[in-house]
């Protein structure tokens, strides 16, 4: 559909791919990386159980999806385009 086609990975770049996958996928990297999101998830989270008795499954489930969207997204960036008078060459727009 939407997805370039990419050439096979060599087993040393798949296992370093792997490898740094592994060393990401942890809590404290996310908070790190979302100090806002970590924050504003902290602070539902206690409205929320001191609310309601039965929400502690609604508030897994909804931290969990939080942090897979922001893990995907971290994951997956999108490449940014080059500025226009970069792609001209060095010391073209001077």
């Amino acid at each position: 559909m939407g997805r370039n086609a990419t050439k096979p990975l060599s087993v040393a770049e798949a296992k370093d791919r792997l490898r740094t996958a592994a060393e990401n996928a942890n809590p404290i990297t996310w908070v790190k990386r979302q100090p806002i999101e970590s924050v504003l998830t902290a602070l539902a989270t206690g409205v929320l159980a001191g609310v309601s008795v039965r929400s502690r499954k609604e508030i897994i489930e909804g931290i969990t999806r939080i942090m897979e969207m922001t893990t995907t997204a971290n994951a997956n960036p999108q490449p940014t385009p080059e500025p226009e008078n970069e792609k001209a060459g060095a010391g073209a727009g001077i």
